[in-house]
């Protein structure tokens, strides 16, 4: 059994995607299909979710559209996501909700932008405290169109911004919410880019390199 403090919980995070990524043979530019022929509008995340598929996630999976100005919801977890558009750029952003639906306090919150932008953000002082190319961060006027529920063995597919793509999974007993930035047309994570994961008790932001490697950028205790 896997404790459930936040330096082991970073670690299973990461063991669990080296894990799904060795499993379908991911060497960092495209996903080996081992005699298994997939339609190619796949994509990364749902070889991800296919080769991660266990007795534990019996519900079937689902792919989870989530249009602008939308929120979703993880189940059995306080981690809440939005989308909308700041400055002329899509968005997605999660955080730990607080009883008003706002980022709890001490919390963090990480936001991702269409042009793979990935900066996190204390939720007490509004301050950025690790920006990877530094973006600005604004909730769009209006109130959410919908909101809905995420399960671990979702996928959640951004009709607006393709080149997103996120998958909920259990890691370390937590729900979790992983989002990539990807390639439009082949869904493969993007060379130079960066990811991120959050659960109720840490928030990690990977980056990937050239040869498809990720390497830990920081993590951060949802401790609010």
């Amino acid at each position: 059994m896997i404790p459930a403090g936040p330096g082991s919980l970073r670690a299973a995070i990461r063991t669990r995607e080296n894990a799904m990524l060795e499993a379908i043979g991911y060497d960092g530019r495209r996903p080996r299909r081992r005699g298994v022929r997939l339609p190619a509008a796949l994509g990364l995340v749902a070889l991800l979710l296919l080769g991660s598929a266990t007795a534990a996630n019996a519900r079937p999976q689902k792919i989870i559209g989530m249009p602008l100005r939308s929120t979703l919801l993880l189940a059995s977890s306080n981690v809440a996501c939005g989308s909308g558009v700041t400055a002329g750029h899509g968005f997605v952003d999660c955080g730990i909700a607080g009883s008003d639906g706002q980022p709890k306090k001490g919390s963090y919150f990480v936001i991702m932008t269409d042009v793979g932008r990935v900066n996190m953000i204390a939720a007490s002082t509004r301050t950025i405290v690790s920006s990877h190319t530094p973006a600005a961060r604004e909730r769009p006027a209006g109130r959410a169109l919908i909101t809905q529920t995420a399960h671990a063995g979702d996928q959640i597919v951004l009709p607006s911004m393709p080149q997103i793509s996120c998958r909920v999974q259990t890691a370390g007993g937590h729900t979790t919410i992983f989002c990539y930035y990807v390639n439009k047309k082949t869904g493969v994570v993007r060379a130079n880019s960066f990811s991120f994961g959050m659960s109720d008790t840490v928030t990690t932001v990977l980056g990937w390199n050239a040869a498809g490697k990720n390497h830990l950028l920081g993590d951060w205790p949802e401790n609010g």
